[in-house]
């Protein structure tokens, strides 16, 4: 991009110190009856139809006085030059404009980064090897913000509901979703860490949400510090420093507040090979996505570090 944009514009400098001064120079040169290769002598002044060419002996001037390419330029010219011949030079030229520029909006368009790496380079084989033989689609990452977990449970239920249901998902690998799995422990029928608890519209609801917010962060750390919940530490962030572990935890740690919540989570997924296989598919997917997921939940967005060249 940087050398195609650089030669534009040593190309205009050149139109414009170049080309245009001597395109000035062969004017005056000809106004003033100069030749053109031996511009020291001077011609006789003649008109343009008196055409006098000379290739190592001069020719009669029946040659240059034309013939059927002549007289149909001149008529071509004199039609196109009338009131009704504008009218339809304008309308064909707009209709090739409109033509073009429809053309223009079906054009592949593409970027890959591996376009920008030499063809003998071991990157490139990796790339062609993991695409003939390893292709899989491109992990993502849904990151909500620091909210209110417990206001926003519905709109949990709702994202997990979109990417379980998009066809930009890959559903042959599963979303990966701290939440569903949460739920799913929180509402068993014989869930002794969750009897006492109220659901609502009730425990065995699909779409089932904790009741009172001490009961769902209480149980929410039951289930992140046991076995059951350690494989998700590191999709959930407590707002209170000294709720964060990285192993098992007999009891809430001392200055633990539950209460203050979660400052960040994320759920895992992954994109569609249908949904990332052009420059424009992958764009459109990474669009569409966010403008959902932000609409389900404010402020969460999905991400992925090949969105940086998509």
């Amino acid at each position: 991009c940087t050398y195609a944009g650089v030669s534009i514009v040593l190309c205009y400098t050149f139109q414009l110190t170049v080309f245009l001064p001597c395109l000035a120079l062969n004017a005056r040169r000809t106004a003033a009856s100069k030749m053109d290769c031996c511009c020291c002598f001077t011609r006789p002044e003649r008109g343009l139809d008196d055409a006098q060419g000379c290739c190592c002996c001069c020719l009669p001037k029946s040659v240059f006085k034309g013939g059927v390419l002549k007289r149909g330029l001149t008529k071509f010219t004199e039609k196109t030059t009338t009131p009704v011949g504008q009218v339809l030079t304008f309308i064909i030229f707009a209709v090739i404009s409109g033509v073009g520029i429809f053309g223009t909006t079906k054009i592949y368009k593409d970027f890959k980064l591996e376009w920008f790496i030499p063809d003998s380079s071991y990157v490139n084989t990796f790339f062609n090897i993991n695409q003939d033989y390893f292709s899989t689609g491109t992990p993502i990452t849904v990151n909500f913000p620091q909210s209110d977990a417990f206001a926003m449970q519905s709109n949990l239920h709702e994202v997990y509901g979109y990417l379980n249901s998009s066809q930009l998902i890959n559903h042959d690998v599963a979303v990966d979703s701290w939440y569903a799995e949460f739920m799913e422990w929180a509402t068993e029928p014989n869930q002794a860490a969750t009897a006492d608890d109220t659901f609502t519209p009730s425990r065995t609801d699909s779409n089932a949400v904790f009741s009172q917010e001490t009961e769902f962060y209480s149980a929410l750390y039951t289930w992140y510090r046991t076995t059951v919940g350690a494989r998700y530490r590191g999709s959930i962030l407590w707002a209170s420093e000294a709720c964060n572990l990285d192993g098992n935890a007999d009891a809430v740690p001392a200055g633990c507040t539950l209460s203050e919540g979660l400052k960040a989570s994320r759920f895992n997924a992954e994109l569609s090979l249908a949904a990332t296989n052009r420059g424009t598919d992958r764009y459109d997917t990474m669009t569409s996505m966010r403008s959902q997921i932000s609409a389900l939940y404010s402020g969460a967005f999905p991400y992925s570090f090949d969105f940086l060249y998509w």
